[in-house]
């Protein structure tokens, strides 16, 4: 496996297959709003993608919030891929990159059924389940230091 990264739609490869893998889950798997996933936290954010050989088959977004915090979200793993430790790499890849450049938190709005994943990586839920875009979600953080 292999990772890559554009800070916001620097690198326009990878930026393209980030959306593409988030329109193949999101949209198509999904069914949420292809409108919604795509906005302008994209112009600032960090994409990374994970590949097998070539294949880009992951994906996570995260953005630098003013408290020393990353907001991660559109996390996507393509079907096939899934179970296989994928969605472990990037996350931990992001982790790393957070302790790298001194960032004290790690959040992100998880859905309700992702919510074990997460907890097994470390994070911890807040607050009551609320739904966005239809789907039941969680607040959830991971502290770095």
């Amino acid at each position: 496996m292999k990772i890559k990264h554009s800070l916001g739609r620097q690198n326009s490869e990878v930026i393209q297959q980030a959306f593409d893998i988030r329109k193949q889950v999101f949209t198509d798997e999904q069914g949420f709003a292809a409108e919604i996933d795509i906005d302008e936290y994209d112009d600032i954010a960090l994409h990374v993608v994970i590949y097998d050989d070539e294949k880009p088959i992951g994906v996570l977004r995260a953005i630098l919030m003013d408290n020393n915090m990353l907001k991660v979200g559109r996390v996507a793993i393509l079907k096939g891929y899934r179970g296989r430790g994928i969605g472990r790499n990037i996350v931990e890849f992001i982790e790393d990159y957070g302790r790298k450049n001194n960032i004290t938190t790690i959040s992100l709005s998880s859905q309700c059924h992702a919510q074990p994943f997460y907890e097994s990586l470390g994070y911890q839920a807040h607050g009551e389940i609320y739904l966005e875009e239809g789907a039941e979600h969680i607040f959830m953080t991971l502290d770095l230091v």
